[in-house]
């Protein structure tokens, strides 16, 4: 990968978004190119809006059939699936492989390993570094020769993980509103003297008597 700067430092500044191309090896246009050509920082998940992929693509409400592309906007996307591994070597040394290529592109929280299905799950700390990685690594081979298979991870089912990714996500859309110059702080309101939300409407008659005795 040519990694270095690109016209998106120039022109776009902190709103440039990464090239897709050259998350997977293969942008042509180097120094040209109006994306930048780097790995994502935790400065860039701040940033990031949650209708946005790193890349500049737009999120949906719901996550393709094959589990791959922008991912669900709706919930945090930072855990991949990884399949295609080769345990020849045992877990533990699949476990260091895996985890040094892996935090090539970010810090990762979490790597579990299932041997039995050749697979494991990797949840980075940042939404872009996982974007990232999804692109830098399908389809590349690690140490055994490998071909991977890279895709989003469905949700995980154990309430404590849904209830930590929940506040999670409430976090990024607070962090992102207040961002924007937007308060969520709730203040309290002043109603007029007059109003009494508590009283119940006057009824039809009422309101008919009111107005006779107000003429």
């Amino acid at each position: 990968r040519a990694a270095g700067r690109t016209q998106a430092d120039e022109r776009f500044g902190d709103t440039a978004y990464c090239c897709l191309f050259f998350a997977r090896g293969a942008c042509h246009l180097g120094p040209d190119c109006t994306f930048l050509h780097r790995v994502p920082t935790p400065q860039d998940d701040l940033k990031l809006d949650i209708i946005h992929d790193m890349f500049g693509r737009d999120r949906h409400a719901t996550d393709r059939d094959d589990m791959r592309g922008t991912g669900n906007f709706n919930r945090m996307n930072r855990t991949l699936y990884i399949g295609g591994l080769k345990i020849m070597r045992g877990a533990e040394q699949t476990h260091k492989s895996l985890l040094r290529h892996m935090s090539e592109w970010g810090e990762v929280e979490q790597l579990r390993i299932i041997p039995s299905k050749a697979i494991a799950f990797v949840t980075f700390k940042y939404r872009v570094a996982a974007e990232f990685a999804l692109e830098a690594m399908h389809c590349q081979t690690l140490d055994s020769d490998e071909l991977l298979n890279i895709r989003w991870a469905y949700d995980d089912r154990n309430p404590a993980v849904q209830a930590m990714a929940e506040q999670a996500l409430k976090d990024t859309l607070n962090e992102a509103l207040q961002a924007q110059g937007i308060s969520l702080t709730e203040t309290s309101y002043h109603y007029p003297e007059e109003y009494h939300p508590n009283q119940a409407a006057p009824s039809e008659a009422e309101r008919r008597f009111n107005a006779s005795a107000g003429q």
